[in-house]
């Protein structure tokens, strides 16, 4: 590899830029000599070859000659900057980078601030309504729906598998059995009683007493919801004779499952879309 490579790469990409030398050493704070000594044979400090990539929109490793970025590994880099950031912090920037991947394939002709979050995720629909601005895209590969919003975001990727995704469903039949469940009175709200404890048994005593219900009104939910699989119960046996306990297992689906039904419930109102598919969803 030539030494002077670095020097060569800057030149070549400088040019197809259109940019001059002082306009490239303005652009990352230095002087037009120094962008012309290292065109000549001399390399800028290391500390510059971030600013001089992305000025000239290229990576580091294409500086240095690697025109594909050989040995580049994306995984790798994105778990490096996963870990440096706030734990609390991290799914937020998720959802964030993700936004910014679908941007630049769906929209390749919009600059990089055409589009972004929004302050709110909802939207005032009438006295004392609100609506989830949405955001979708749907292709030929697959689809993706979420919110890109300041106080509420969240992002679900769904690839198309081979076969559709139909094939992955379950029988009509199992979905109007858990709709049905789901109307029975006070099944949604010993739902997200469960979900806003932690994960533990409770017997149906308890619930009734935490949540100003008969005894028996909750023994029958709990009952039901065990039998249509919402629930897990347990039997116990102690000095005063035997006793059923319940928990709930799936409690990492409640928080999707209400933000879906809510958009499909909803009128639709859009924040970003892209619909770029032709062939029925559903094969």
């Amino acid at each position: 590899m030539s030494y002077n490579i670095i020097g060569e790469q800057i030149q070549k990409y400088r040019k197809q830029e259109g940019m001059t030398q002082k306009e490239l050493g303005e652009a990352i704070g230095v002087s037009s000599s120094a962008v012309s000594q290292w065109e000549s044979g001399g390399t800028p400090d290391v500390s510059l070859l971030p600013s001089i990539a992305d000025r000239l929109h290229v990576t580091i490793d294409m500086l240095f000659g690697r025109e594909k970025g050989e040995g580049f590994n994306i995984t790798e880099a994105a778990c490096r900057w996963a870990k440096s950031l706030p734990e609390k912090d991290r799914l937020d920037k998720f959802c964030r980078l993700l936004l910014e991947m679908i941007k630049s394939s769906a929209l390749s002709d919009l600059g990089p601030e055409s589009v972004g979050y929004s302050r709110t995720g909802e939207m005032e629909i009438g006295k004392d309504n609100k609506m989830l601005l949405t955001s979708y895209l749907t292709s030929e590969y697959g689809e993706a729906v979420g919110i890109f919003a300041d106080d509420i975001s969240f992002m679900s990727i769904f690839p198309e598998p081979e076969g559709g995704y139909s094939s992955f469903f379950s029988q009509n039949d199992e979905y109007r059995s858990l709709f049905t469940l789901l109307s029975e009175p006070n099944v949604l709200e010993v739902m997200q009683y469960f979900a806003s404890t932690e994960t533990k048994y409770f017997t149906p005593g308890a619930i009734a007493k935490r949540m100003g219900l008969p005894v028996e009104e909750v023994t029958h939910v709990l009952e039901i919801m065990a039998e249509g699989k919402l629930l897990y119960s347990l039997d116990l046996e102690s000095e005063t004779g035997n006793a059923k306990v319940y928990i709930i297992l799936k409690r990492f689906l409640l928080v999707p499952f209400f933000y879906f039904s809510r958009m499909m419930l909803q009128p639709n109102f859009t924040h970003l879309s892209w619909d770029m598919r032709k062939n029925p969803i559903l094969r």
